[in-house]
């Protein structure tokens, strides 16, 4: 017994439960604000897209009308696609194994790839960047 009462153990349900409150608190407190409506311009691609993601983003500008939360759904999904090819990289680079367990950027791309499919499909696109088609 400690001075100020019973130490907890850090793993009891309760210690578990105090942790992932200030866990949340410190995310929540350096979370970044959203963006406003006006600060995505949908003619303009974002320059840390890569170049496939940023021809995507064109295709889809100049083919469809976007309301803003549809730009920000198609900036997610570029961002996402972006994020799988990394993870792709990654994982010809170190293979499928890493010190006898599953390279993590495995499940990244899994993870990516549902995400931007997710978007296309909330956006009803059936998009085919250049260079991309062979991939649908």
């Amino acid at each position: 017994m400690g001075l100020r009462g019973p130490k907890r153990n850090p793993n009891s349900r309760r210690g578990r439960r105090e942790a992932r409150k200030a866990a949340l608190a410190a995310i929540s407190s350096t979370a970044p604000a959203a963006l406003p409506e006006s600060a995505i311009d949908a003619h303009v691609a974002p320059a840390h897209l890569s170049h496939a993601m940023r021809g995507l983003w064109h295709q889809v500008v100049k083919e469809h009308r976007l309301k803003s939360d549809q730009v920000a759904t198609l900036l997610l999904g570029c961002e996402a696609w972006d994020r799988k090819e990394g993870a792709r990289a990654l994982i010809a680079e170190h293979g499928l194994i890493l010190a006898d367990r599953r390279n993590p950027a495995v499940d990244v791309e899994l993870q990516s790839q549902a995400i931007f499919l997710r978007a296309m499909r909330q956006l009803r696109l059936n998009a085919k960047p250049d260079g991309l088609a062979d991939l649908f």
